[in-house]
């Protein structure tokens, strides 16, 4: 049972590629941005991530679907960051596109943990504009306007 609540909440953790539409620069925008806010970055999400996080070390079919959900996610954004080089007519081969996940991966991860325990240190959408920024810099590209979010 302790699998199987350890692989539901990963499958609910966080926004996955298929969860956002638009251009490409528009879908890694609105990944990176739902993986950065509620219901991903919370009090409740921190809590079960910690429950379970502890025993991952320990347990080896945790171990096992921790690195299934890791590697779903920085697969899903690997993807996204390779859509979003080749429309910008970029270089985006698989290696250069892996890397570019695992750094940004890892900028999410850090500021995700920062805005679950002390959101109220950040003025709202800090962490997230810091997020797309940094992005936009490793890439060395801008992901464009959000229309549907300027509509909003």
């Amino acid at each position: 049972m302790v699998e199987e609540a350890y692989r539901s909440v990963l499958a609910t953790f966080a926004a996955k590629a298929s969860d956002v539409t638009g251009d490409p620069g528009t879908r890694l925008r609105r990944f990176i941005t739902l993986n950065l806010t509620a219901p991903v970055a919370n009090d409740r999400s921190l809590s079960l991530w910690a429950s379970f996080i502890s025993q991952v070390r320990l347990d080896p079919e945790l171990a096992a679907i921790h690195r299934e959900g890791y590697l779903g996610f920085r697969n899903d954004l690997q993807g996204l960051i390779g859509d979003f080089l080749k429309a910008e007519g970029r270089p985006s081969g698989e290696a250069d596109c892996r890397r570019h996940a695992i750094a940004i991966n890892g900028m999410i991860d850090g500021l995700w943990l920062e805005a679950c325990l002390a959101g109220e240190l950040f003025e709202e959408a800090e962490l997230v504009a810091i997020a797309l920024s940094s992005s936009e810099a490793l890439l060395g590209l801008p992901f464009g306007k959000d229309e549907h979010a300027a509509a909003s």
